[in-house]
């Protein structure tokens, strides 16, 4: 009858992010129940613990994975008192920018998304969390879309001037974020973006848009 959820801040005296577990009886008033990962994570990212998806396992463990900063791999960490207490994070080699997971087969599978650079699904064949299998969502998208809808491969020439991009006329690139849902249990919703021009507004007279794409996937 409870409500959990992840929030992430810099506490007084930090320079680094604390990833942190929220608790609620009602959704409205909210206390912090435990820090998930601190200030002082041992791991890789300038940034720190910070953006965050949390899924419960088939054996009643929560399980966490979190951002520490672009283009590293994510942080993960298990509870098994209902987030009252973490184990240490480990590294996992999905990577990078803000996950989202999602439970198939009644938690024999999970299903983990982001990106940075392209973008990704990886896929957990025992519900345990611990080996992730690489899918290449880019290289479908691709696959399936006509050059004007074509998304660039390496995330990182977003960050380039608009003269620069307009020089190499390389435009479509991706924030690399997503939303994963389970429509069933062998069903997965992903939702991505494609941004024209990176990071940039469009030039008016530019043919570029930015767009949300909506991908099914079939688990067999």
């Amino acid at each position: 009858g409870e409500y959990l959820t992840t929030l992430y801040g810099v506490f007084e005296g930090d320079r680094r992010y604390s990833l942190v577990l929220a608790e609620s009886g009602d959704g409205f008033a909210w206390r912090i129940r435990s820090v998930i990962a601190g200030a002082d994570c041992p791991l890789e990212g300038n940034e720190g613990p910070c953006e965050s998806a949390l899924c419960r396992l088939k054996d009643g463990r929560l399980m966490c994975v979190f951002r520490l900063a672009s283009f590293v791999s994510y942080g993960q960490t298990f509870s098994a008192d209902d987030g009252r207490t973490w184990a240490p994070p480990v590294n996992i080699p999905p990577f990078s920018v803000e996950p989202s997971l999602a439970v198939l087969k009644g938690g024999r599978m999970l299903a983990l998304s982001g990106g940075r650079p392209g973008l990704w699904v990886w896929f957990n064949n025992d519900g345990q969390g611990r080996e992730w299998h690489a899918v290449d969502i880019v290289a479908a998208h691709n696959a399936a879309r006509p050059p004007a809808d074509q998304i660039d491969t390496d995330t990182r020439r977003a960050w380039r001037s608009v003269e620069e991009i307009r020089h190499e006329r390389q435009t479509g690139f991706t924030s690399s974020y997503t939303e994963l849902i389970a429509l069933d249990e062998n069903t997965l919703l992903l939702i991505y973006d494609r941004i024209g021009f990176g990071w940039h507004a469009i030039p008016d007279d530019a043919s570029e848009s930015k767009s949300v794409w909506v991908m099914r996937l079939r688990v067999l």
